[in-house]
């Protein structure tokens, strides 16, 4: 796809959004698999988003 400026960008992007309603606005889902190392992994990442909500 060629760029062109005459088109509306925001828009494509709020029409792409709504075709998909909206999934930022959903919680997020986050899937830990593996065979080792699952417990510290979502220990750390519940650590960070924890940290994240607070600023």
């Amino acid at each position: 796809m060629k760029y062109d400026p005459k088109v509306d960008r925001i828009g494509l992007i709020h029409g792409i959004l709504n075709a998909l309603d909206y999934p930022q606005a959903r919680p997020m889902n986050l899937h830990i698999c593996g065979t080792n190392g699952k417990g510290s992994t979502g220990t750390i990442i519940a650590a960070i988003l924890q940290e994240m909500a607070r600023k």
